[in-house]
């Protein structure tokens, strides 16, 4: 396709076969500064795809965003098609920061208790402790301890991350938050195991939720 760049306008247009150029317009356009040579693709069958639920074929400023094909290329590959055919994806590993993981978990958590308070920041200096505070207890009204790990790791820091909750499921509310579909068979019984994928799902429930799940994929932190 040839542009007319002074008056934006189209002057010519060229099918390429499979030489990949046409000399002719190259010969004619390419010394003339009136005119840009642009490569264009037909698209057929194309597909509208919103940004508050594929973030990952949207961001542009993620290190792990679609854009940077070298990083995760397997499993973008395996996104995009799960997109395209509306089959189930691999969301939160690239999808999500670690702090978007543990923003959606924080709300997740005070959607469920009572007058949720954090105590220190998310993502604090507590080692594989992400969300640690208080709630107030229904039918006491007593003050509870809340903490939480949130994590989409694996090998041997994921076990870590097991180890490290284990050692709190002694305090009130326990909760482990793990990009995996499955319980870990070695996660202590008072730890409640909640899928990653599954806070994300339920963050699009209702037309508040996802509003506030569009702000979080797009860095929009809120105190809520």
């Amino acid at each position: 396709m040839v542009m007319d760049v002074g008056n934006e306008n189209v002057v010519h247009i060229e099918e390429v076969g499979k030489a990949g150029s046409i000399p002719e317009l190259t010969d004619q356009y390419e010394d003339d500064n009136q005119y840009r040579i642009v490569k264009t693709t037909r698209v057929e069958a194309w597909k509208h795809v919103s940004q508050e639920n594929n973030k990952l074929l949207w961001d542009w400023h993620s290190q792990e965003a679609i854009h940077d094909p070298s990083k995760n290329a397997t499993q973008k590959a395996r996104y995009i098609r799960a997109v395209y055919h509306g089959d189930s994806k691999p969301l939160i590993q690239t999808s999500l920061d670690s702090h978007e993981q543990e923003l959606i978990a924080e709300k997740y958590i005070r959607d469920r208790l009572t007058k949720f308070t954090l105590d220190v920041p998310r993502g604090g200096r507590l080692e594989n402790i992400d969300v640690l505070g208080t709630a107030r207890d229904d039918d006491s009204s007593k003050l509870m301890t809340v903490v939480a790990s949130v994590t989409s790791s694996s090998g041997d820091r994921w076990r870590d991350r097991v180890r490290a909750i284990n050692s709190y499921s002694d305090r009130d509310e326990v909760y482990f938050f793990d990009a995996k579909d499955s319980r870990p068979a070695h996660l202590n019984e008072n730890v409640t195991y909640v899928p990653l994928e599954q806070v994300f799902e339920w963050m699009n429930e209702d037309d508040t939720r996802r509003q506030r799940s569009l702000h979080t994929m797009l860095g929009l932190r809120d105190s809520e």
